[in-house]
């Protein structure tokens, strides 16, 4: 498994925010996000058919809840998913997410939500 960096894309609060392209991520690899401070992330993953996605539990500390462990293999298929990231779950102890993407491709784009949300 090779890891492969997705951006971070800030939104707006109250504002019009462009629409960015995403990273693609081949299956079998992790989409490894670095949240740079972001408190709530927001990802995107549009599928192929097939396509799977599960996110790895964090790392305690910080993540509290990482006993609950990594997410069920979400079916992503020729469709497109939203996940919302809990770092108290999700948070790697190095400040990143992890998703790997299983079975066949995808594109992932991930979004900082602002704090006020």
């Amino acid at each position: 498994m090779a890891d492969t960096a997705v951006a971070l894309s800030a939104l707006s609060l109250n504002s019009l925010n462009a629409d960015p392209a995403g990273t693609s991520v081949s299956s079998g690899n992790v989409a490894v996000i670095t949240p740079v401070k972001a408190r709530k992330v927001l990802i995107r993953v549009v599928g192929t058919t097939g396509t799977t996605a599960t996110i790895a539990a964090g790392d305690n500390p910080p993540s509290q809840s990482a006993i609950y462990g990594d997410s069920a293999a979400h079916a992503v298929g020729a469709a497109t998913k939203w996940f919302v990231l809990e770092p108290a779950r999700y948070l790697q102890d190095d400040g990143t997410y992890r998703i790997t993407i299983g079975a066949a491709a995808a594109t992932v784009t991930a979004f900082a939500l602002p704090d006020a949300l």
